[in-house]
């Protein structure tokens, strides 16, 4: 049974948005934490819940790969999630990005378009 683009649309939504927020999340936990000792980071709520959002993450995107080509997905939703990632740390963690990097999210967004706007039905169906 082919999956609606529904499902497809909300698992690559969820799939995105559960690893941004999970590397938002840890990335603000480490940089709140008051000390960097191992047991008082792994205490911290915001890394508990960075560790909880990156193990939703990769059952979305099992979930995912499931039902469509790791060729498209793959490329897909780390694109989008690098970008949304970028974005994420300089709006919430005040994080400076300089012009190489700004550029690097440009170049990662146009091979987003790419891969999203090739046509999949040309390439040849291979595996079991």
């Amino acid at each position: 049974m082919k999956p609606t683009w529904l499902r497809v649309f909300a698992l690559s939504a969820g799939t995105i948005l559960s690893v941004v927020a999970g590397n938002a999340s840890l990335g603000y936990g480490v940089k709140s934490a008051s000390s960097q000792a191992i047991f008082s980071l792994l205490i911290n709520p915001w890394i508990i819940a960075g560790i909880l959002l990156q193990l939703g993450w990769m059952l979305s995107r099992m979930a995912l790969l499931s039902i469509e080509p790791m060729s498209i997905i793959l490329p897909l939703t780390a694109g989008v999630a690098y970008i949304l990632t970028g974005i994420a740390s300089v709006l919430l963690l005040n994080e400076k990005l300089g012009h190489w990097q700004w550029l690097g999210l440009a170049l990662i967004f146009v091979g987003v378009l790419v891969i999203g706007t090739s046509d999949s039905s040309n390439s040849e169906e291979t595996g079991p």
